[in-house]
């Protein structure tokens, strides 16, 4: 979610948020509670940034598997770098 909003070093961020709730030193009411959900959220984030990245390998590996392979990845906004083109934001994970 994170990459498709052109978030750049998104798993990083994550991590960072991560560390960050579970290094808290100072305590509020409710700070522990917001902390526990900070890092319940990173997490889930890492664990979808790390799914999505194994979708698009099955969806790269379902292209190459195509008959018409050659053909197609010729066709301008075609094939799987269709995600690497330049109407995309390019992100860093």
């Amino acid at each position: 979610m994170l990459k498709t909003r052109g978030v750049k070093n998104a798993a990083s961020l994550a991590r960072t948020a991560v560390e960050a709730a579970e290094s808290q030193a100072t305590t509020l009411p409710g700070e522990k509670l917001a902390a526990d959900m900070a890092a319940r959220i990173a997490k889930s984030v890492l664990a979808l940034d790390a799914e999505l990245a194994e979708l698009d390998a099955l969806v790269v590996a379902r292209f190459h598997d195509h008959p018409h392979v050659k053909v197609i990845e010729t066709l301008p906004g075609m094939g799987p770098g269709l995600a690497q083109s330049s109407s995309r934001p390019q992100v860093e994970t």
